[in-house]
């Protein structure tokens, strides 16, 4: 091996049924498909979003382990992202990983944006770096 985390990955395949229902688990019951992408194996990129009550969006994105044209990831794993209403990027973390054969889910997440301040959204995100 060359050093590459990337060579050599080989992530099961999950359907679009199966990464729903991980989004259900997360509280994710009504969303807008932002994109949805699959190759010779299947499904490798989903990103949903979730409007808030204040203009900012809630963005969740599913990705397999591996290497495609839009991005890398080490490992399959579903991260959130924090939009305020400008469409800029206020926070994020990751909110379920596939290890070792099983989801973790990496919980608990903020609470939704729409009930948090900017400033409350910069702070909890702060915080989480700061793990």
């Amino acid at each position: 091996m060359n050093g590459n985390p990337f060579e050599g990955i080989h992530e099961p395949v999950f359907t679009p049924e199966e990464v729903q229902e991980l989004f259900e688990q997360l509280g994710v019951r009504e969303f807008e498909d932002v994109r949805r992408l699959e190759d010779e194996r299947g499904l490798y990129l989903w990103d949903i979003a979730i409007p808030g009550e204040d203009g900012g969006t809630e963005e969740y994105s599913y990705m397999r382990g591996g290497r495609y044209p839009e991005g890398q990831a080490s490992i399959t794993a579903i991260h959130k992202v924090f939009y305020d209403k400008d469409g800029t990027p206020i926070g994020g973390q990751s909110v379920a990983k596939y290890i070792e054969g099983e989801w973790i889910l990496t919980l608990p997440t903020p609470p939704r944006l729409s009930s948090i301040t900017r400033q409350e959204a910069y702070e909890i995100w702060i915080n989480q770096q700061n793990e």
